[in-house]
């Protein structure tokens, strides 16, 4: 007699299991909800570029969920200023991540020389060196790290006292104009990808607007995933500008929420680098007519990207850790 769920083992030949049972596909009307469509657009593009599904995921849910938990911390004034203080932990986050951009961009443009890619060349190198100068401005280009002390002529103009550009007033407001652009640039990289990367190749909208679409503006345009840390940014630079009153927008609670905007910023301009590296790959790929079915592993995982890139991470990680324990060391503040 057989128990109900129960099979007879003397039924199955020898080293084999059950069955698995059927899991019925989701009704065609949810499948076409907007929610569904969005995960499925971000999931395909991440897996377009050799990305896996836990990367995108986890680039588009930081920025979000971190600004819930940094905005609940401000019910603990104290750990709330510790955490997002420059020279602390936030701060050395975002210096980490983009030296890790910085690294990975070298290495593109080394690659495009060897190759003579010259627009791809070109254009990492652009990269390269926007991405460096953001790194080098986000410790002052090392000047507490190496215990430095800024020059009269430079202290004078420096709203910091400081080793960099960002803080600089001549009565030009330097600070200023890099936000503003900071805040067009978040909001054109939050909606571009959904334009250019998005609609499907065989569609009539893509087919209509192919002429937007070239070869330099599909390998630089950020992934979808990409897209809550610039909407963020965006967000955050439009209302200090735009929405809040002086007295709220000059807040210290305003002020330094900036760290952790600008953390989820700089996390999206890396997952921007490294979709540019799966781009490549990709275009290498075809080029060679290799098909992916060659690559199973590869196709299964989506991991093609991620693990050449694995020692620019542990490079950029050691080199932040020795960096902020130099800082310490040096007993420089910043405005020090």
């Amino acid at each position: 007699m057989r128990v109900a769920g129960s099979y007879d083992a003397s039924s199955l030949a020898p080293g084999r299991l059950p069955p698995p049972p059927v899991v019925p596909p989701l009704p065609v009307a949810v499948r076409r909800a907007l929610p569904f469509r969005v995960v499925g657009l971000i999931t395909s593009d991440a897996r377009a570029d050799g990305l896996p599904r836990w990367w995108a995921w986890w680039i588009f849910w930081v920025p979000l969920l971190g600004s819930v938990v940094v905005g609940g911390l401000r019910l603990d004034w104290p750990v709330y200023v510790w955490l997002l203080k420059e020279d602390h932990p936030v701060e050395w986050a975002q210096f980490g991540v983009m030296l890790f951009s910085t690294l990975v961009l070298a290495g593109v443009v080394r690659s495009a020389v060897r190759r003579r890619d010259v627009p791809v060349a070109l254009l990492a190198g652009l990269m390269f060196v926007a991405f460096l100068f953001t790194t080098g401005e986000e410790i002052s280009w090392g000047q507490r790290v190496l215990g430095l002390v800024t020059p009269q002529s430079l202290a004078g103009v420096n709203g910091q006292d400081e080793l960099n550009v960002h803080d600089i007033r001549v009565g030009i407001p330097v600070e200023s104009m890099i936000n503003f652009s900071e805040m067009l640039f978040a909001i054109l990289v939050t909606v571009l990808p959904w334009v250019v990367r998005a609609p499907a190749p065989a569609g009539a909208f893509a087919r209509r607007t192919a002429w937007i679409r070239p070869r330099w503006l599909l390998l630089v345009c950020p992934p979808l995933h990409a897209g809550t840390g610039f909407a963020l940014m965006a967000g955050y630079r439009f209302a200090r500008f735009f929405l809040l009153p002086p007295s709220v927008e000059q807040s210290a609670t305003v002020v330094v929420l900036k760290q952790w905007m600008e953390m989820g910023f700089y996390l999206s301009l890396t997952a921007m680098v490294v979709s540019l590296v799966g781009g490549l790959r990709r275009s290498q790929r075809q080029r060679r007519r290799h098909r992916q079915s060659r690559h199973p592993e590869r196709a299964a995982t989506g991991g093609g990207t991620l693990r050449p890139l694995l020692p620019h991470a542990v490079l950029a990680a050691v080199t932040t850790v020795v960096f902020a324990l130099l800082t310490i060391r040096s007993g420089i503040a910043p405005g020090n």
